[in-house]
């Protein structure tokens, strides 16, 4: 009997202690789950598309966003946030998120098929904004990053013309850098960048807000250089256009005189 009442008593433990741990441990899950019981800052997302998975450490969540954002917590620290959406290309920023902070994260996504362009296309007009908040963001980091700029120049951008839009960005030949030069970054929008009429179009827009130096400014269109006519004579860039990508120019690998992002 008394043997008895020892594994009794002893089970009666055993389960006792188990159903601690098992309290300990989803408590904790809810605490490590549940960002507003940790240190956070808070970030407001503007993408396009408006549905993406966002990424971060090992968690993984859908969000919905706006033409206005969806604000979205984050764990204090610095790290890559990576978003992604079906048949588009992955878009990944680094943020430094600092407790009760606030951050804003303004992106689109490449489609990487017809039906994702399509998807774009049809809410060109709800998309507008965000596109806007993209330059909008990219002209205040980079401002604060390079006071010393062309002021009345830079002052004129973000520009939004018709189906496409010019932010300031980093200049990437070594005497502009060298005479703190300014660098303009020309974005078709996604649904258009194989139109050569309307990248033309865009490309003259430019010209007409800047002069006709053009050279002077570094200039990329959709992340391909705009050469100057030194470069091509010289044969230091090559053509890169194909049917889906009306404009398209990259250094060759043998113009390393030319230092270039």
């Amino acid at each position: 009997m008394e043997i008895l009442t020892y594994i009794t008593k002893r089970q009666l433990i055993a389960t006792l202690l188990l159903f601690v741990a098992v309290v300990i441990f989803f408590t904790v899950k809810y605490i490590s789950d549940n960002l507003l019981l940790q240190p956070h800052g808070t970030a407001t997302i503007y993408s396009a598309p408006f549905n993406v998975t966002v990424k971060y450490h090992k968690t993984t969540k859908k969000i919905s966003s706006s033409a206005k954002g969806v604000e979205v917590p984050l764990p204090v620290g610095e790290y890559d946030v990576t978003f992604s959406a079906k048949e588009f290309s992955d878009y990944t920023e680094r943020v430094s998120i600092e407790d009760k902070g606030t951050y804003k994260i303004a992106f689109r996504l490449t489609p990487q098929t017809e039906e994702a362009k399509r998807q774009l296309e049809e809410k060109s007009l709800e998309y507008d904004p965000i596109y806007q908040s993209i330059y909008v963001l990219e002209r205040e980091k980079y401002v604060s990053q390079n006071p010393s700029q062309d002021i009345a120049t830079r002052n004129k951008f973000p520009y939004r013309g018709r189906g496409f839009s010019v932010s300031v960005c980093s200049a990437y030949r070594k005497d502009t850098i060298d005479k703190k030069g300014l660098g303009l970054c020309l974005s078709v929008d996604p649904i258009s960048v194989g139109d050569k009429e309307l990248t033309e179009y865009a490309i003259n827009e430019l010209k007409g807000l800047i002069g006709d130096d053009i050279e002077k400014y570094d200039i990329k269109i959709n992340n391909s250089i705009f050469p100057r006519q030194e470069e091509i004579e010289k044969g230091l860039v090559y053509d890169c256009s194909r049917p889906d990508f009306a404009f398209c120019y990259l250094y060759n690998d043998s113009s390393s005189a030319l230092p270039h992002a």
